[in-house]
């Protein structure tokens, strides 16, 4: 027993009972969590792309998820306006600056899409402008564009600099900073130039 006892604690010591050494005792669920780690860490190796082919399907993948949450968030937007157009709006009107304006975050609840006739004699790019929330550019309930100066009722009140001419030219109150990477395409509308005339596309 004593032998038996003696060899056990040689061996958990890494000694055998000839005072030779031997590799010492490892428990067996450690042994277990390395051999997964190393077998983790080959599998990542060869999911690795080894080729241009390879890599360019990784690329190819990576830009599809980036796609699916473009098209996502623009159908999220989209919603969010149709349900901000029937809203009411409040009391006083929320206020927006030139640059919140110009810069396509400056709106409102219960300002409503405008329609094409609003956007005669003006230009295409306000024609095809899809923002702030991907269905066009928005309008007043009670007439105009959605934020105005001086207004009293309505959703929008056009306040600080450049408030009394209604911002113009927005291109001095824009900031790329607030807009950032451009979310929406031009919307599906054709602009005559010669009469000034903005159309829906037959779709």
């Amino acid at each position: 027993m004593k032998f038996y006892l003696l060899s056990t604690i040689l061996l958990a010591a890494g000694t055998n009972v000839c005072g030779t050494k031997t590799t010492p005792y490892a428990p067996a669920v450690a042994a277990t969590d390395s051999d997964s780690k190393s077998k983790s860490s080959s599998k990542s190796r060869k999911s690795a792309p080894h080729s241009y082919k390879e890599l360019y399907d990784a690329l190819l993948m990576e830009y599809d998820k980036q796609t699916f949450v473009v098209s996502r968030l623009r159908e999220i937007l989209a919603d969010a306006q149709l349900k901000l157009q029937a809203a009411e709006p409040v009391s006083p009107p929320i206020q927006v600056n030139c640059t919140e304006l110009c810069s396509g975050i400056g709106f409102a609840p219960g300002c409503v899409i405008a329609p094409v006739n609003a956007f005669y004699n003006t230009s295409e790019t306000l024609c095809k402008r899809a923002s702030p929330m991907g269905l066009g550019l928005l309008n007043s309930p009670l007439g105009g564009v959605c934020c105005q100066y001086n207004a009293t009722e309505g959703p929008c009140e056009l306040v600080g600099p450049g408030a009394e001419n209604s911002c113009h030219p927005c291109s001095d109150w824009y900031t790329p900073e607030l807009n950032g990477v451009e979310l929406f395409l031009p919307l599906n509308r054709e602009w005559d130039d010669t009469t000034k005339t903005c159309t829906e596309t037959e779709t």
